[in-house]
């Protein structure tokens, strides 16, 4: 799998990765321990600070709850797939390093993407996505599912709804936003964004309520 986009700025490149190593160490004695090397970037300490300079870099494109959110669920998984130990020396180039990331990126990219995407469609009543999933909503009550008859019948109006519905289940980079999964026959909404997805709706619920 790709590693997430937002993980590929020029600030997380080896160079940068190396610098904050250096600042570590730069007011203590050097130290030539592979062992001690290892202990320390793996560490917890260590990769708070990794998620620290991850989330300054991401200040400028996402909020802060976001970021938060999605860092929660995050963790990094640092190896030296080249089997060695390279010295960043001025002068010379160093690759960069492939790092594996312990998240799963399509997730991730889906959950950023229904949080953008939801408090729009709630604020655009006459949209297709939103009909469908005030539709929803309103049949799930206090249930954890609803039968796609009953969805499907209760949107018998809107001529694109399979077409619609489709993309709000599905993964993808060209897919309205995940929302929904389907069962066999019944639809819940998708774990990751459940919670999200019915504060929005109960939000929508109270402004639709002071507007009346």
């Amino acid at each position: 799998m790709k590693s997430p986009s937002f993980l590929n700025y020029e600030n997380l490149k080896f160079g940068k990765f190396s610098q904050l190593l250096k600042a570590k160490f730069q007011n203590n004695e050097k130290s030539s321990s592979v062992e001690d090397l290892i202990n320390e970037i793996t560490s917890p300490k260590f990769e708070k600070k990794l998620k620290i300079l991850v989330k300054n870099n991401l200040a400028k494109y996402y909020s802060q709850r976001t970021i938060e959110e999605v860092l929660n669920e995050t963790s990094f998984l640092i190896l030296n797939n080249e089997n060695e130990i390279l010295d960043d020396e001025p002068g010379i180039e160093i690759p960069e390093p492939k790092i594996n990331y312990i998240v799963e990126d399509e997730k991730i990219d889906e959950i950023l993407k229904v949080q953008k995407r939801v408090p729009r469609w709630f604020k655009n009543p006459n949209q297709i996505n939103t009909k469908i999933l005030l539709a929803y909503m309103e049949l799930l009550g206090d249930n954890n599912s609803v039968s796609y008859y009953k969805l499907e019948t209760s949107c018998r109006s809107l001529e694109t709804f399979k077409k619609n519905y489709i993309q709000m289940k599905s993964f993808g980079e060209r897919n309205h936003a995940k929302v929904f999964t389907e069962i066999g026959s019944r639809i819940t909404l998708w774990e990751p964004t459940r919670e999200y997805v019915k504060k929005e709706y109960m939000n929508f619920i109270k402004r639709r309520s002071n507007t009346n």
